[in-house]
């Protein structure tokens, strides 16, 4: 086992001048300047600034640096499961989570968390109302979240607050007390075409795909103008299907996954 690790140390420090001379460097990605060599000075040795520095150009210039990230993030997600990064949440079955959405289940009471979402129901409904003054229409939706829709996907179960509600229950709490009439509501729009067995999210995305957002924009143009609505959205008769990248798993490295599928639409100015 000792010659093993001899053996690796000293490979690891030829592979790095190697990789340095065929030109295999750092890794990009990181959207900065890499580290140059620093100058050498006997008090600059001596002060700290030369071990620092040449620390951050080893780092940066270490030509298997960037191979050896992937690696590990390949092996922390498919090996260990585990996340490369805090932002990402690893679901069930190849489902990504940005780690904000559990901010939504925060264990706050909810006192205090109704009392702002009523401050701000109230305030869109007197906008409602001066609108309809002035002549106008307010139309409003409050998209939920990927975990709302697909919680049997979520790494563990939605931590929920004291009064077992998250932040959009309050939000439909607080319309019952002071309604608007331009209100859209699409969680349960979005999971009745989710029973019928459509995917609406992307896997590794946060957003919906194409399917969600036609749901959503017909329920939205429908409420604009429920006479002509279909003259302004129309869809191709082919779905075929496509996929992409989503952005969680942007986040955590090019790991193999695909975002779920996509529907192509097109819409009709």
């Amino acid at each position: 086992m000792r010659n093993f690790i001899i053996i690796l140390f000293l490979l690891l420090f030829t592979v790095h001048p190697t990789g340095l001379i065929v030109g295999v460097g750092s890794d990009d990605s990181e959207n900065r300047a890499s580290a140059s060599m620093p100058d050498f000075s006997v008090d600059r040795l001596f002060n700290g600034e030369f071990i620092q520095e040449f620390e951050s150009y080893f780092n940066d210039n270490f030509s298997i640096r960037a191979p050896l990230i992937s690696a590990k993030k390949w092996i922390d997600f498919h090996i260990f499961r585990t996340s490369p990064t805090n932002k990402v949440l690893i679901g069930k079955d190849g489902w990504l989570f940005y780690n904000y959405t559990i901010l939504n289940y925060h264990t706050q009471s909810c006192e205090r968390r109704a009392r702002a979402v009523i401050t701000t129901v109230k305030r869109l409904q007197m906008l409602e109302r001066e609108l309809e003054r002035a002549g106008k229409m307010l139309v409003l939706t409050v998209a939920p979240n990927k975990a709302t829709i697909y919680p049997e996907y979520f790494p563990k179960p939605l931590p929920l607050s004291r009064c077992g509600k998250s932040q959009y229950d309050l939000f439909l709490e607080a319309l019952r007390y002071f309604p608007i009439k331009g209100f859209v509501r699409l969680d349960t729009l979005l999971l009745d075409a989710k029973s019928s067995g459509e995917p609406i999210y992307f896997k590794a995305d946060t957003h919906w795909n194409i399917r969600g957002a036609e749901l959503a924009s017909k329920a939205l143009l429908q409420r604009i103008s429920p006479e002509s609505w279909e003259n302004f959205f129309r869809l191709e008769d082919d779905f075929p299907i496509r996929k992409r990248k989503g952005g969680l798993e942007r986040m955590i490295g090019d790991l193999g996954l695909t975002s779920g599928i996509n529907f192509r639409s097109k819409v009709i100015p």
